[in-house]
């Protein structure tokens, strides 16, 4: 609440939907409530009501700042390669937060925190033949979670020896020779 004195009559006006007043108008006088509907952006926001006297033409300025308790992310899908990467995931909020992943292969530079800050989102290489995905969650008490959805490429099939040849003297020997795959081979 504020309070307007003037010898003229008045009128206030505010070009931010999520400013609420009363009186719009008056003569002389008049005390003035200020509501502000709740803030859902992730950050703090300012207004300016403006009172304007009728016949003297005279205008002041007040700033009206809200302070936030939301929460926003630059992403909401994250897609990478199979290879082992790191990705930034940009939180903006001016409260706490905490994180976590729906899958073991994504870590994180920082589990929780407070205010805006830019998460360092790990992948394990993806040693698989097909896509992964997972989720991440980001909580807090003031608002709502958000989910960003995961995906992981997979390595496609491959076959690996430890070798590329193998060589014997005239003599009977054996050698081991060592197979990795994510799929099924057979020698011949």
């Amino acid at each position: 609440m504020f309070t307007i004195t003037s010898n003229d009559s008045w009128a206030i006006r505010s070009a931010y939907d999520w400013i609420k007043f009363s009186p719009v108008n008056g003569e002389g006088v008049g005390s003035i409530t200020v509501d502000v509907q709740m803030n859902k952006e992730p950050l703090d926001r300012s207004g300016i009501l403006e009172v304007i006297g009728s016949n003297s033409r005279e205008k002041i300025s007040i700033i009206i700042r809200q302070g936030s308790k939301g929460l926003a992310v630059d992403k909401d899908k994250i897609s990478v390669g199979s290879e082992k990467t790191t990705e930034r995931l940009k939180i903006s909020t001016s409260q706490s937060w905490k994180v976590s992943s729906t899958v073991e292969w994504i870590t994180f530079n920082s589990e929780s925190g407070s205010g805006s800050f830019d998460l360092s989102v790990e992948f394990a290489e993806n040693p698989e033949g097909s896509v992964r995905k997972g989720y991440i969650l980001i909580t807090g008490d003031n608002f709502s979670p958000i989910t960003v959805e995961v995906s992981q490429e997979g390595a496609g099939y491959r076959l690996r020896t430890d070798v590329t040849s193998l060589n014997f003297g005239s003599s009977a020997s054996s050698k081991d020779v060592v197979i990795t795959s994510n799929d099924s081979w057979t020698v011949s």
